[in-house]
């Protein structure tokens, strides 16, 4: 029996309009090698299920044999409950785990066994977003700047190192590393790489070789999406901050790891600060004029590609705000005890 290549792990919950269509481009991917596809729900209530057996029966009656598993989250509800449920039944050497609304190109897995086979020390790949939206003011506003810098830092930390953070819509990462994202931590695209370089391996960053998705076309839906990612970045960068300035790990520990603390943890402060201050001192310095001064800047600001940069700022703000209150410590008081003198 050949050698199960590639394990395509898809956990689903309530993809009902979308599941059919990804296991379609899933099975059009070329593959030298045999693969499975393990679709988990998770929970479903939509007729996600429906679908992908009513998907498996249309190939049935084409003669097509699909090595298709489906199968049912037995772990805590939530995408790294399911996943860690395929990784107990997955066959592959390379398991790419990838979400029900995203698309890939049809030579994919091909590409990223080249990187694999190629280079043992390969745990992780990470591929490149190509993103689509039917409003186009959304995907200038989110996409047009942030991407192309964060595809530029992941090249250079790919290059010195190893990539502290996967993109979670779709990775791949090799069986031999053993690793499972934490039960607890919501990123589990910043969990699996960050465990990948701690057994010895290396994350990729594989820039021709993208993933497609659609953003939704509403800027608040989007804006609250960017906030709970940047939310569950933090809270593993935060978990993994062992990682953070050791020389164990050699430049990710000293270099790649710091670039995304500060992105995340400092940068927004920093940013704020040096605003705040540089605009008083302006004002200060020429009354009246300086306040039109600074007025007429931030204006400027936002005719300019550099609108973006406030609105990155305050979505990693806002984030790090809501994460301070939900754990802030809670502090309860005991109610003061007052005992009964008894009489003689």
């Amino acid at each position: 029996m050949a050698e199960c290549r590639f394990s395509v792990i898809i956990a689903c919950h309530n993809e009902a309009a979308t599941i059919e269509r990804k296991l379609a481009n899933t099975f059009a991917l070329s593959c030298a090698a045999p693969f499975e596809v393990l679709v988990i729900d998770d929970g479903s209530t939509d007729g996600t299920l429906d679908a992908v057996h009513r998907f498996r029966r249309g190939r049935a009656a084409h003669g097509s044999a699909p090595a298709l598993k489906v199968l049912t989250n037995r772990h805590a509800a939530g995408k790294n409950g399911a996943v860690r449920t395929a990784l107990e039944r997955a066959t592959g050497a390379i398991h790419l785990i990838t979400d029900a609304d995203v698309e890939l190109g049809p030579s994919t897995l091909e590409a990223a066994w080249r990187w694999f086979d190629g280079d043992p020390r390969v745990g992780g790949l990470c591929l490149t977003p190509c993103l689509r939206s039917r409003d186009a003011g959304v995907l200038r506003q989110y996409a047009a700047h942030y991407e192309p810098f964060n595809r530029r830092l992941k090249m250079l930390q790919s290059r010195i190192d190893s990539v502290p953070m996967l993109h979670g819509q779709a990775m791949f990462v090799r069986a031999a590393a053993a690793v499972v994202p934490a039960a607890d931590l919501p990123a589990d695209d910043v969990d699996l790489a960050m465990q990948i370089r701690r057994v010895g391996y290396r994350v990729r960053y594989a820039a021709d070789l993208p993933f497609f998705e659609e953003l939704a076309p509403d800027a608040g839906h989007l804006d609250r999406q960017k906030i709970r990612r940047a939310k569950a970045v933090m809270r593993s960068l935060w978990r993994h901050r062992g990682v953070l300035c050791n020389p164990r790990y050699g430049a990710f520990g000293m270099l790649c790891v710091p670039i995304d603390v500060f992105l995340y943890f400092g940068l927004a402060p920093v940013c704020l600060a040096a605003g705040v201050a540089g605009a008083a001192w302006v004002v200060v310095t020429l009354g009246v004029p300086g306040l039109a001064l600074v007025a007429l800047a931030l204006a400027a600001m936002g005719l300019t590609p550099l609108r973006a940069v406030p609105l990155y700022l305050r979505l990693l703000l806002t984030a790090a705000a809501m994460l301070c209150v939900e754990h802030a410590p809670r502090i309860r008081w005991k109610p003061q005890r007052h005992t009964a003198s008894r009489s003689a």
